[in-house]
């Protein structure tokens, strides 16, 4: 079990693994999804004389989207807040589309079951699960790492859906916070609105759904509650993990604000760094992450490779 106060800070390798796109590869195939709805209107542009997104707004997101520089769709929607809607929509229909309820079994470098099995160590009931004291902090919209804790968890314990929820509830010290919202809520959050099946077959209504939970983070920070709840467990944090992140410089600075500014002099930072260039780790290191430079604090592996290594201690 995680007795100490730990963040876990995950970046779009966490989920790569497990066929979701990420950076340029979520632009291509949201250029992707408009291109063939705009061709069939099955599924955001059916019926368009009553619809807010029209073909015209669409052809119009896809002219500017297409040719874009910009290295993710974060990026782009940052500054074109005409486009936030319909490019919330894109996000939505393609991650939603790559959800697979059986991927975990097709996956071998599982990092999540390595994970899942520190949660576990010592408990000797579900509810002594949900007194790890772990924060999950994480910029992707995919709800996969929710998923896999639901259902490791339920198999283990042979828990019912509702015993399920207390995962996200008051009572469990887990907590995930998802920095740029998510794709909708798991059906075990049965007091939200927005809470979609995970894995099934895409609809117009269920694309819809998990949009309004997307969120498009601008300039003002101080109005987006995540932010405030990540800054509060980092600065408690004893440990500070940064697991698939590429440290892009918009991201650290919100992420570490003057306030929290080199927080490895309270505590013990460590993460992945596979494949970082210099550039880049430098860029960190100016922006408080004291230590990235170091192989033996931040090493060239995958959080597969990191999480088995038997130097690394998360009890």
């Amino acid at each position: 079990m995680i007795k100490e106060e730990t963040v876990l800070v995950l970046g779009a390798g966490a989920s790569i693994l497990f066929d979701f796109p990420s950076g340029r590869g979520l632009i291509s195939e949201i250029c992707d999804f408009f291109k063939e709805d705009i061709k069939s209107r099955k599924l955001i542009l059916r019926n368009s004389s009553s619809n807010r997104f029209t073909v015209e707004h669409a052809e119009s997101f896809l002219s500017k989207l297409l040719p874009t520089p910009n290295v993710s769709i974060d990026e782009f929607l940052r500054d074109r807040p005409d486009f936030w809607d319909i490019g919330k929509i894109g996000i939505a229909a393609v991650l939603l589309g790559h959800e697979d309820a059986n991927i975990a079994s097709r996956v071998d470098n599982n990092w999540y079951g390595l994970l899942f099995r520190e949660l576990r160590k010592g408990a000797l009931t579900f509810k002594d699960v949900l007194k790890n004291k772990l924060t999950i902090i994480t910029y992707n919209y995919d709800r996969l790492l929710e998923y896999l804790l639901c259902t490791h968890l339920r198999d283990s314990y042979d828990l019912t859906d509702s015993d399920c929820s207390l995962i996200f509830s008051k009572l469990s010290k887990i907590q995930i916070i998802h920095l740029h919202g998510k794709v909708g809520d798991l059906e075990y959050q049965t007091s939200s609105p927005y809470h979609v099946r995970y894995g099934m077959k895409l609809s117009s209504n269920k694309i819809h759904r998990a949009s309004g939970q997307i969120k498009i983070v601008h300039e003002n920070i101080e109005e987006n509650p995540e932010f405030g709840m990540a800054h509060k467990a980092l600065q408690k944090a004893k440990r500070i993990y940064f697991l698939g992140f590429g440290f892009d410089d918009k991201n650290l600075e919100r992420l570490l604000p003057d306030s929290i500014r080199h927080i490895g002099k309270s505590s013990k930072v460590r993460g992945t760094a596979w494949e970082l260039d210099t550039m880049t780790k430098r860029r960190a290191k100016d922006l408080g992450l004291e230590y990235i430079t170091d192989t033996g604090t931040f090493p060239n592996k995958t959080i597969f490779q990191y999480f088995g290594d038997p130097n690394f201690i998360l009890d």
